[in-house]
C-alpha cells in the first residue's frame, strides 16, 4: 500500500502536488508519513564563519548601500495591561537569544566575501522607559513617539545584537513592548515563533520552572550552507528555466500613477492606511473561492489584480508575494531570514469575468508554489532586469496574506493586544498586507509618501472595498464592469466638474456677432497693420463688398473658398467676406510645401481661392480660380457695400482647418459657427477682454490656435495688431513690437516662450495683460519664470485639439503656484470632459485615461473622411441623456484632486513640435517614398530639457542627411522635418516585441559633417558668428560653410541665433532673410548687405572679439580712459 501511495504521489503534476501538500499540512498530516519528506538539512559540523543564504546576501548588499538608514528594520509591538514581572520578561527574551543562533549573529567581510559569525553567548538588555511622570493625557502620544524613534535606529551588522527590545511604561499597570530586528535575521514566521516561545518561557520562568520547549533541530547557518549546495546542477537549472520562461516578455514595470514625481533613487520611507473586511464579507469571499478550488489568498489576490488593472490599464501584471520558504519540517521552528519573494504573473483581460480571473490567478499561484525553491536574489541574477534605482526590480506591487490566525497572546496576569504600527519603510510602490483575525480580515495598504498622498491611498482603499463588494454581489461581473466608484465620486467627476452650462446668443453666427459689434463701435480701431488702421465700420464695409462679389460668383451656403495669404488686412477682410457670403473658409498655410498644399486642394475641391498678388502662381496646379484680393480690389469694390442676406446658421460650417494625418494625407477638420463662437465668448468672459485691448496677430495662419488672435478681439470690440512677416521667428523684434504697439493680449507656444522669457527686455512688456500658452505642455520651470518675470500678466494655459474648436480647457496660474503638476485646467463653458479607460468607463481621480470631449465645441468631423469620423468620434455620449458626440482626443490625462486636468502624453504616435500637431506616421510615410529607405521610425527626443526635436531612425542604404532633408522639404512643412537622421542595422525591440525607444542611440553630430564642409572663419565677423553658433548648438567647432540644420540645429535654435545676431550687430535685416540663410558665410554676407555704413558689421565683430580677449582690469582701464576723454 505504501509503495502504491508513493507511486501515485510521484505521478502528481507540480500543481497537484502543491495542492496536496497544502491540504495535508492543514490536516496536520506529517509529510514524512505521506512519503513527501525531502532530504533533511544536515548540521554544518563547524562553528564560524558560514556563508550567507542567497537572499540574505542580497539583503546584506542593499543594507551596505545605505548602512545608516533603518530601511531593513522590522518591528512589532504588544500592549500589555496588568501585572508584569519585567526581570522575568527580560530573562524569557534572552532564553530565545540563547536558543537561536540567528539572533547571536553578526556579519563581516572575510576574504572579500560577506560571512556570518555566531557569538557563543550574548545578553540583550531590555531598555526601559518610564512615562508615568508625565501627565496622564500625554502618555499615549509620548509612547507612540518613543516607539517611532526606537524602531528608526539603524543597526550596524558587524556589532551585536541585531535585535533590540524596549519596554515603555505608560501607566502603573500598562506597558508597551517594542521589538525591533534587522530583517537579515528575521522574517514574518520568526515573529510568530518569537511570540510563541516568549509566552512559553515567561510562564515557566515566572513559576521558577525550566522551559520545556525542545531545542531547534538546526540553526539558520545550517540552512544557509545547505542551500548553497542544494541549488546547483539540475535543481538550479530547472528552476531558472521555469522562471525565465514564465517571465519572458515582461518589461518589469508597473505604471501606477503617482501624485509626486518618482524619486530618482528610492528612499524606502513608508506609511500605511489601515483596512478591515468584516467577517460576513470575508466568509462570502472564501465561499466563492472554495467553489473554484481556490484559497482565500488566491481570491483576494484576484481582487488585487483587478484593482491594479483598473488603476494602470496594464493587462500584463506582476505581483510579488513573500513566501515563507520553510518547506522542510526542521525549518519550521527556527528563527532567521528564510523568506523569499515569489513573482506571480497574470494576464488580466478586461472582458473576462471575475471567476475567470480567479481561475487564472489560481493556476498562476499553484505553478509558483511548485517552483518556489529558488531565492529571489538568484532569480534576479539570472533575469538581469533593467536596473532602475527609482523602483524595485521585477515587481513594484506586493501582496501579503497571512491565512492562519496568530496564536492568541496569553501571559499570566496580563491582557495582551497586538499594537498596529504605521510603516516607517516601504520597499515597493504599493503593498497590501492582510491577516485573518477573529473579526474577519484586517490589514493595510503600505505606500511611499514620496510618491503618494495619503488621500490617494485612502481612495485606493475605498475602491478595493468597492471591488470586494462587487465580487461578493456578483462574481460573474466582467473585470472592466466591476463598480469602482461610490455614487458621490461618480457625481463629482461626471456632473459637478462638468457643470459648465452658460447662456449663448440665440444665433451664434460669427459675422453676425461681428456686425453687432460694428453697430456698437463703428469708429473704434479694428485692424492695425504698420501705419494703416481700419475701423470696425471700414472692415465691415470691405467684407460686405467682397461677400457680394463672391455671391455673384456663385459662393453660397457652405461653399468652400480657400484663403492663401500671409497675415494682412486682406486676409481678415477675406475671412469675413467669405462668412458673410455664406461660405466656408479653407485656410491654406503659405509656408507649406507644394505636395502638402496639393493634397489639401485636392481634398477640398474648391472653385475659388483668395490670395495676394505676390503669391499668385505659388500654389500647385489646381482647378480653382485664384483671385488676388489686393490686385483686384478695384473690381471687388464695385460690389455693394450693403450687408448681403445671411445664409449661415449656427450649425453652418465656418472654416476648415487641416491637420497632420498618420497616412500622409492631411485631415480637414470642419468647424461650425456655434462651436468657435462658444470658445471665443468663453475667452472674453474668462479674461474680461474689452474694447481697450490690443491683440497681437502674429502666429501662422494654418495653425488652429491662431483663431483666437483674430476672432476673439472682434467679438469683444478690441483691436487686432497684425505682426509683420517672420515676426514669430525674431524674439528681439517681437519684444520691441509688443512694447511699441502696447499689446495687451497674445498667444504663444511654450517652446517659443521658453526662449522669449530669457530674452532681454521681456520684463519691460508691462502692457501685456493676457498671455495664452497652448499647443504644447508647459513645464513647471516655464510657469515659474513667467510668473516671476511678468507678474502683471495673466498666464493662461489653454488646451484643446482642432476637433473641439480651438481649446476646450483652460487654467489661469496664480502667483506662488509651485506645484509640480501643471494643470491644463477645467472644461470651458458648455464643454464636457471625461477621462475614460479603453472600455469607456470613467477612471478615478489621479488615474490616467484618454480624454474624451463633448459639448457644443465638438466639430462636425473630417471633410470627406467618414471612416475617420467613425474612428475618432463616439457617436453618443453615454453620460448625458440628450447624448451628443464625444471626440476621442488620444491625449492621456488625469483628474487632479482640485477638479483640474493634468496632461501626460499620447496614446498614439501624435506629437507636437513648436505647437504644430504632427503624426509621426506621416513623416515615416514620406521617408519611405525615398528609394534608399526600407524602414523608418520617427521619434520625438528631448535630450536637452525644453527642446524637443524629431529624429528619424532608418534602415536602408545610407544617404546624406542634407539629401533627405531636401527630399522632405517638398513634401512636409518645416516643423515636420526631422533634425537628425540615423541609419541602424535593425530596430531594437522590447521583450513584448515593440520598438524599444530607450535603446535607440542619441543622435550626435557626425564628425564627417564637420570635416566635409569645414572651412575656418576667414575674418573677425565670421569668427564671432561661429562663436555664437558654437554656443547655441553646444559644439566644439563650426565651419563657415557648415549647414546649421545638419549640425543639429532646429527652428528654436534658429530663433535664438537670430536674436543673438540682431542683439550683437544692431543691423536691421528682414527676419525672413535671416531664417533662410543656413551657413555662417551666407549670414556674414547678409549682414554686410544690410549694414548702414560699409564695414559696420566687421568693425563691431572686431571690437567684440577684442573685448572678449580683455581681462576685467583692462576693461575697467578702457572705461576710465573714455571718461577722461569725455571729461
Amino acid at each position: 500500500m505504501k509503495n502504491n501511495l508513493s507511486d501515485r504521489l510521484a505521478a502528481l503534476t507540480p500543481e497537484q502536488r502543491a495542492i496536496f501538500e497544502k491540504r495535508a499540512k492543514a490536516k496536520n498530516l506529517a509529510a514524512e508519513k505521506l512519503m513527501l519528506k525531502k532530504d533533511r538539512i544536515p548540521n554544518r559540523g563547524h562553528k564560524n564563519p558560514s556563508p550567507l543564504a542567497i537572499d540574505q546576501e542580497r539583503l546584506w548588499f542593499f543594507h551596505m548601500m545605505n548602512p545608516d538608514e533603518p530601511t531593513y528594520n522590522v518591528y512589532g509591538a504588544i500592549n500589555m495591561k496588568g501585572t508584569l514581572n519585567a526581570p522575568v520578561f527580560e530573562q524569557s527574551f534572552n532564553e530565545i537569544v540563547r536558543r537561536h543562533e540567528a539572533w547571536r549573529t553578526t556579519f563581516e567581510m572575510i576574504n572579500g566575501q560577506p560571512m556570518q559569525l555566531v557569538h557563543d553567548e550574548l545578553f540583550v538588555p531590555m531598555e526601559l522607559l518610564d512615562l508615568t511622570h508625565l501627565p496622564r493625557e500625554e502618555r499615549e502620544e509620548a509612547a507612540k513617539h518613543a516607539m517611532s524613534e526606537v524602531i528608526q535606529i539603524p543597526f550596524d551588522l558587524e556589532v551585536p545584537p541585531l535585535v533590540r527590545t524596549n519596554l515603555i511604561r505608560k501607566h502603573e499597570d500598562e506597558w508597551l513592548f517594542v521589538l525591533t530586528v534587522h530583517h537579515i535575521v528575521t522574517d514574518r514566521v520568526t515573529f510568530s515563533i518569537f511570540f510563541h516561545e516568549m509566552m512559553a518561557h515567561y510562564k515557566a520562568f515566572l513559576n521558577n520552572q525550566p522551559s520545556l520547549l525542545p531545542e531547534p533541530q538546526i540553526s539558520y547557518a545550517d540552512f544557509s550552507e545547505w542551500q548553497r549546495k542544494y541549488l546547483t546542477g539540475d535543481v538550479k537549472d530547472n528552476l531558472i528555466n521555469y522562471w525565465k520562461k514564465t517571465l519572458d516578455g515582461s518589461d518589469f514595470v508597473l505604471n501606477i500613477p503617482t501624485d509626486y514625481p518618482r524619486p530618482a533613487i528610492q528612499d524606502f520611507k513608508g506609511a500605511r492606511v489601515f483596512l478591515d473586511i468584516p467577517m460576513e464579507t470575508a466568509n462570502r469571499l472564501k465561499e466563492i473561492g472554495k467553489k473554484e478550488g481556490a484559497s482565500a489568498f488566491m481570491t483576494l489576490l484576484a481582487v488585487y489584480y483587478a484593482l491594479l488593472y483598473r488603476y494602470t490599464g496594464q493587462e500584463d501584471l506582476l505581483v510579488g508575494t513573500p513566501f515563507a520558504n520553510r518547506n522542510r519540517s526542521e525549518m519550521e521552528g527556527v528563527i532567521g531570514y528564510f523568506l523569499t519573494s515569489v513573482v506571480l504573473r497574470a494576464q488580466v483581460d478586461p472582458q473576462m469575468t471575475f471567476i475567470e480571473l480567479l481561475r487564472r490567478v489560481k493556476d498562476v499561484s499553484l505553478e509558483a508554489y511548485a517552483n518556489n525553491d529558488i531565492p529571489f536574489g538568484l532569480l534576479l541574477d539570472e533575469l538581469k532586469p533593467p536596473r532602475d534605482g527609482s523602483r524595485n526590480p521585477v515587481f513594484q506591487a506586493s501582496f501579503v496574506y497571512v491565512d492562519v490566525m496568530e496564536d492568541k497572546l496569553e501571559l499570566p496576569h496580563l491582557e495582551l493586544k497586538y499594537e498596529l504600527t504605521d510603516a516607517e519603510t516601504a520597499k515597493y510602490d504599493l503593498t497590501i498586507g492582510l491577516m485573518e483575525v477573529e473579526e474577519g480580515i484586517t490589514g493595510f495598504f503600505e505606500y511611499a509618501p514620496a510618491m503618494f498622498r495619503k488621500e490617494t491611498i485612502e481612495q485606493i482603499n475605498r475602491h478595493w472595498m468597492h471591488l470586494i463588494a462587487a465580487v461578493v454581489e456578483n462574481p460573474e461581473l466582467k473585470v472592466a464592469e466591476m463598480p469602482l466608484f461610490s455614487p458621490e465620486e461618480e457625481q463629482q467627476i461626471l456632473v459637478e466638474w462638468n457643470n459648465t452650462e452658460r447662456p449663448r446668443p440665440e444665433r451664434p453666427v460669427l459675422h453676425e456677432l461681428f456686425e453687432a459689434q460694428v453697430a456698437k463701435t463703428p469708429d473704434a480701431p479694428a485692424l492695425i497693420s504698420g501705419e494703416l488702421t481700419l475701423t470696425y465700420k471700414e472692415v465691415d464695409e470691405r467684407a460686405n463688398r467682397l461677400a457680394n462679389f463672391l455671391q455673384a460668383r456663385g459662393v453660397g451656403h457652405e461653399s468652400l473658398v480657400g484663403i492663401y495669404m500671409g497675415r494682412s488686412i486682406e486676409m481678415i477682410v477675406s475671412m469675413f467676406g467669405i462668412l458673410k457670403a455664406g461660405g466656408t473658409q479653407v485656410l491654406l498655410e503659405s509656408s507649406y510645401p507644394q505636395e502638402r498644399l496639393d493634397k489639401m486642394l485636392d481634398d477640398a475641391s474648391m472653385s475659388l481661392v483668395l490670395t495676394q498678388e505676390s503669391m499668385l502662381g505659388r500654389l500647385p496646379k489646381h482647378g480653382a480660380e485664384e483671385i488676388a484680393v489686393d490686385r483686384d480690389w478695384a473690381v471687388i469694390a464695385q460690389a455693394s457695400a450693403e450687408k448681403p442676406p445671411c445664409l449661415a446658421e449656427a450649425t453652418s460650417l465656418a472654416y476648415v482647418m487641416y491637420t497632420s494625418g498618420s497616412t500622409g494625407r492631411p485631415k480637414g477638420v470642419m468647424i461650425e459657427h456655434r462651436s468657435v463662437v462658444n470658445t471665443m465668448l468663453h475667452l472674453i468672459e474668462r479674461t474680461g477682454l474689452t474694447a481697450s485691448d490690443r491683440m497681437y496677430f502674429k502666429s501662422l495662419v494654418g495653425f488652429d490656435g491662431t483663431v483666437l488672435e483674430y476672432f476673439a478681439p472682434f467679438l469683444a470690440g478690441a483691436s487686432i495688431v497684425i505682426g509683420a512677416d517672420g515676426v514669430h521667428h525674431d524674439l528681439v523684434y517681437l519684444i520691441r513690437e509688443m512694447k511699441q504697439q502696447r499689446i495687451t493680449a497674445t498667444s504663444m507656444i511654450p517652446s517659443v516662450m521658453n526662449l522669449l522669457i530669457e530674452t532681454p527686455g521681456i520684463e519691460e512688456v508691462t502692457t501685456l495683460k493676457h498671455l495664452f500658452l497652448g499647443g504644447e505642455a508647459i513645464s513647471p520651470t516655464l510657469r515659474n519664470r513667467v510668473l516671476e518675470k511678468m507678474p502683471h500678466t495673466n498666464l493662461i494655459n489653454i488646451y484643446g485639439p482642432a476637433e473641439t474648436s480651438v481649446f476646450s480647457t483652460d487654467h489661469i496660474f496664480e502667483q506662488g503656484d509651485d506645484r509640480f503638476a501643471v494643470p491644463i485646467g477645467r472644461p470651458i463653458a458648455n464643454i464636457k470632459v471625461y477621462v475614460l479607460d479603453k472600455q469607456l468607463n470613467p477612471v478615478p481621480v489621479g488615474v490616467y485615461g484618454e480624454l474624451h470631449i463633448g459639448g457644443i465645441g465638438v466639430t462636425r468631423g473630417y471633410l470627406n473622411r467618414p471612416e475617420l469620423d467613425e474612428e475618432r468620434f463616439v457617436q453618443h455620449n453615454p453620460f448625458l441623456a440628450d447624448g451628443g458626440r464625444l471626440y476621442k482626443t488620444g491625449d492621456i490625462v488625469r483628474w487632479l484632486p482640485d477638479g483640474t486636468l493634468e496632461y501626460q502624453g499620447r496614446v498614439d504616435n501624435q506629437v507636437k513640435i513648436s505647437g504644430v500637431r504632427i503624426e509621426t506616421g506621416e513623416v515615416e510615410t514620406a521617408l519611405l517614398q525615398h528609394p534608399s529607405i526600407q524602414h523608418a521610425a520617427v521619434l520625438v527626443r528631448e535630450d536637452t530639457p525644453g527642446q524637443k526635436r524629431l529624429v528619424a531612425y532608418l534602415i536602408g542604404e545610407v544617404t546624406a542627411s542634407h539629401e533627405l532633408r531636401e527630399f522632405l522639404k517638398t513634401r512636409l512643412p518645416d516643423a515636420m522635418i526631422p533634425t537628425a537622421y540615423l541609419f541602424v542595422d535593425e530596430f531594437p525591440l522590447s521583450p513584448n516585441g515593440k520598438l524599444d525607444k530607450k535603446a535607440l542611440p542619441r543622435p550626435e553630430v557626425d564628425e564627417a559633417v564637420y570635416e566635409r564642409d569645414y572651412v575656418e572663419p576667414r575674418n573677425d565677423l565670421e569668427d564671432l558668428l561661429a562663436g555664437i553658433w558654437r554656443e547655441i548648438l553646444a559644439l566644439p567647432k563650426v565651419g563657415v560653410q557648415s549647414n546649421f540644420f545638419e549640425l543639429g540645429g532646429q527652428s528654436l535654435n534658429a530663433m535664438q541665433m537670430i536674436g543673438r545676431v540682431r542683439e550683437t550687430f544692431q543691423i536691421e535685416v528682414p527676419v525672413t532673410k535671416l531664417f533662410s540663410v543656413t551657413t555662417i558665410a551666407g549670414l556674414a554676407e547678409l549682414l554686410t548687405e544690410y549694414e548702414q555704413k560699409p564695414g559696420q558689421a566687421e568693425a563691431i565683430a572686431r571690437v567684440r572679439k577684442k573685448l572678449m580677449n580683455m581681462t576685467d582690469e583692462e576693461k575697467r582701464a578702457m572705461l576710465e580712459a573714455k571718461k577722461k576723454v569725455r571729461g
